[in-house]
């Protein structure tokens, strides 16, 4: 006789009810982890579209517009040169150049096409979308669940970190950090898993390009040997080995005399030499220092907070976080290690805490250049303090920290309901930090959007522009445009103060207040001037000729 196969409807009636049931519940979860990643998207898209959250920052306008200095003559052959006429003297990175080129080529074809709008170019578009999927998808790979893995993506999307890199106009080196990082992360996770050929050169291939993008991701090299040591290095095959342990040496090389040649051929700095510089090698004397170790922790507590909207930064917060870096970190990796098959979970949450403070003392260390020494005195420390664009990279090691160490806590739950506690609890923590990191990130982003286009609106500046949009379109290229823009003095003053206050409160020590004393010089020496208006409808309308006016004058 046929036995028909088993199935849920012929099964017995308890065992259909608990079938139901855990169909039941899969499907609630996915449909909570889509809400999640709904909500996470939707704030990021909307934020990085909002003219009230975007802004440029003055030194970048003027780069912008040299693209297209001679637009009427120029091919675009000429305008890709421009990769090879860098200004950041010694630094190496040409992926970041290169990056700044194409997006100011194709800055006025979305004007045209679209809006003029700072943050509407291809590598912003590329930084919005690849970190947040790779990253979802490499918890995915290392065993995290769905509704663990979309609830931390909600702590990912909106942390000031992540945040400044696409609403910000500056720098394209940071947003490369994060692509290449979360390319390099996804395909050592694939390659720790599967041992691939492909997986494990994309791996290298993605590591080298974020040397070249920014000095940031040097570190990267220390980082994903502890991490997947194993797989790089303990069990690897002698080839792969050799090609991980390589890569400082390929760097040193193509930067000192590759990139070298290449400048003396394209004329355009013949003296390039980025090993040559005294003050690289004078930064390493402060490793021995007690105080750069304990300005170090100082950061790395900060970097922790802001990622998690904490923007109180005190020394009871900052011992706090630390004490929960290192404590949870001990005693989860000290249960782990007795538990049968939780070794590989506890060495990557030691490894993932040790390279979490490892960044942050290198991020530190990269603040003392070109003045090593003077910790905390070269004008960057204000913003690196909520990582914003300074130590941004930050944000990816406290997510990875903070995934290691639920996935460890679900280790060595042991029950069911224990576990499905952790994960509650997880979530409802996860969506109070969006709720403290919005509210952090607009706060943050508007004292420097204040501090950076001073004393004009950037907000104020692009509706002038959205106003003149028709008139700049049907225009002849010979055909002047009058623009004219207004200052804000005593607006934009107010709203800076009452921003300052929500951040640091209203007993604040304005003499050491990094963001109070920016704003107090450039009240008196703005950035955004005449020349920076000018440049600003040049880099969005090459074609066009404007007479600039501000205040109708």
């Amino acid at each position: 006789m046929r036995t028909q196969p088993a199935s849920a409807l012929s099964a017995p009636p308890s065992t259909l009810a608990v079938v139901l049931a855990r169909i039941d519940a899969q499907r609630l979860v996915g449909v909570l982890a889509a809400i999640l990643l709904g909500i996470a998207i939707g704030h990021t898209v909307q934020t990085w579209l909002s003219y009230d959250e975007v802004w440029t920052h003055p030194e970048l306008i003027g780069a912008g517009a040299h693209v297209w200095s001679d637009p009427q003559s120029e091919h675009l052959g000429d305008r890709l040169a421009r990769v090879a006429e860098i200004n950041d003297d010694n630094r190496v990175r040409p992926l970041s150049k290169a990056a700044e080129v194409l997006d100011g080529i194709a800055r006025p074809y979305v004007a045209r096409m679209l809006v003029p709008h700072p943050a509407l170019t291809p590598f912003t578009v590329l930084a919005l979308v690849l970190p947040p999927t790779l990253l979802f998808l490499s918890l995915r790979r290392m065993g995290l669940g769905l509704l663990p893995s979309a609830a931390l993506l909600l702590v990912f999307l909106s942390c000031t970190g992540f945040m400044s890199t696409i609403v910000a106009f500056d720098r394209p080196a940071k947003k490369l950090t994060f692509i290449f990082f979360s390319l390099a992360f996804y395909f050592a996770v694939r390659h720790e898993r599967t041992r691939g050929v492909g997986s494990f050169l994309a791996c290298i291939a993605a590591l080298l390009c974020g040397f070249f993008s920014d000095e940031e991701d040097l570190v990267f090299f220390v980082v994903f040997g502890a991490i997947f040591a194993t797989s790089l290095l303990v069990r690897a095959p002698n080839w792969k080995r050799v090609t991980f342990l390589a890569l400082p040496l390929v760097f040193v090389v193509v930067a000192q005399w590759g990139l070298s040649a290449l400048y003396r051929l394209a004329g355009t700095l013949p003296n390039f030499d980025p090993l040559g510089e005294s003050e690289k090698y004078r930064l390493l004397a402060a490793v021995v220092r007690p105080d750069f170790y304990n300005l170090g922790l100082h950061g790395l507590a900060q970097g922790m907070l802001s990622t998690v909207g904490v923007r109180v930064h005190d020394r009871f917060t900052e011992v706090a976080v630390l004490g929960i870096l290192f404590g949870a970190s001990a005693i989860l990796v000290y249960r782990l290690w007795r538990e049968p098959g939780g070794r590989a979970t506890a060495y990557r949450l030691l490894s993932v805490t040790l390279a979490l403070t490892a960044v942050g003392l290198y991020v530190t260390l990269l603040d003392q250049y070109p003045t090593p020494g003077s910790f905390g005195t070269n004008g960057r420390g204000y913003m690196g303090e909520f990582t914003y664009y300074y130590h941004s990279s930050m944000a990816l090691f406290v997510v990875l920290w903070l995934a290691c160490a639920w996935q460890a806590l679900l280790a060595i739950a042991r029950s069911a309901r224990v576990k499905h506690a952790v994960v509650g609890v997880g979530v409802a923590l996860c969506a109070a930090v969006f709720v403290a990191n919005v509210s952090l990130f607009e706060d943050v982003n508007r004292l420097l959007q204040i501090i950076h286009t001073y004393p004009y609106s950037s907000p104020q500046m692009y509706d002038v522009l959205l106003a003149e949009l028709p008139t700049i379109r049907n225009s002849a290229p010979d055909q002047p445009i009058t623009v004219n823009f207004r200052s804000n003095e005593q607006e934009l003053s107010q709203q800076f103060d009452d921003a300052l206050t929500r951040v640091f409160g209203r007993d604040m020590d304005t003499s050491n207040n990094g963001f109070y004393l920016t704003m107090q010089y450039f009240r008196d020496h703005p950035m955004m001037g005449r020349e920076n208006l000018q440049f600003t409808l040049h880099m969005y309308f090459p074609y066009n000729s404007f007479r600039v006016l501000m205040n109708g004058a």
